[in-house]
């Protein structure tokens, strides 16, 4: 009822289109958000799931097959730069894989995958995100410094995870971001879904649900 309440505001882009509105599930990992949108809404909305761990990928799109979901499944990552970079694979969980060499520390590996920014997609593809997720494991910045024109123009909802790490506050790098393009507000979503407006986004440690914003 938030939206009822005139606190938060479909962007332009989303408002004025007569077509199914597009999610992005940026990070996919297994697909649980993607699962969830086409569950709840079948045909009535474009589900495109980023996957670039190809292990991961597979497992996603045999669930997508099987289940005749209709997501469209893409074996890349998003960054804001183009061409191969190298992931970081997690020796504790397939979910920490990151392109920041940094996160975790220890890896058990590394892959060259390909990689684009959101507009490059956006422009390739024809499709327009009204929501995207993005859980990248410290990441997200990047992802949204390479959606500067579709922010800037279409203003889509976002939900991104944002962590603290080694002392350091990623939600800082991803508010002076936002900050930049202009005309988001910011959510932290807690308990049971209930958002709370804030001036910045932030992570303590005492918070024991932080992530999600």
């Amino acid at each position: 009822d938030a939206v009822a309440r005139g606190e938060l505001r479909v962007g332009p882009g989303a408002a004025s289109s007569s077509k199914p509105p597009v999610f992005y599930d940026v990070g996919a990992n297994g697909g649980h958000y993607s699962f969830l949108s086409k569950g709840l809404f079948g045909d009535r909305i474009v589900v495109v799931a980023f996957e670039p761990t190809p292990d991961t990928a597979r497992w996603l799109e045999a669930i997508n097959d099987v289940n005749r979901l209709g997501i469209k499944t893409e074996r890349i990552a998003l960054s804001n730069a183009t061409g191969e970079v190298t992931l970081y694979l997690s020796a504790k969980s397939d979910s920490s894989n990151s392109l920041n060499a940094t996160f975790k520390g220890v890896h058990r590996g590394t892959l060259q995958v390909p990689c684009a920014t959101l507009d490059q997609y956006v422009a390739e593809s024809g499709l327009v995100p009204s929501l995207l997720k993005i859980d990248t494991e410290t990441h997200e910045e990047f992802v949204l410094r390479g959606g500067e024109k579709l922010l800037r123009e279409t203003r889509p909802f976002l939900i991104v995870e944002v962590i603290r790490k080694h002392g350091h506050d990623y939600g800082k790098a991803v508010t002076n971001y936002l900050e930049e393009v202009g005309g988001y507000h910011y959510y932290h979503i807690g308990q049971k879904g209930a958002l709370k407006r804030r001036q910045r986004i932030s992570v303590k440690k005492h918070m024991a649900y932080a992530r999600d914003w």
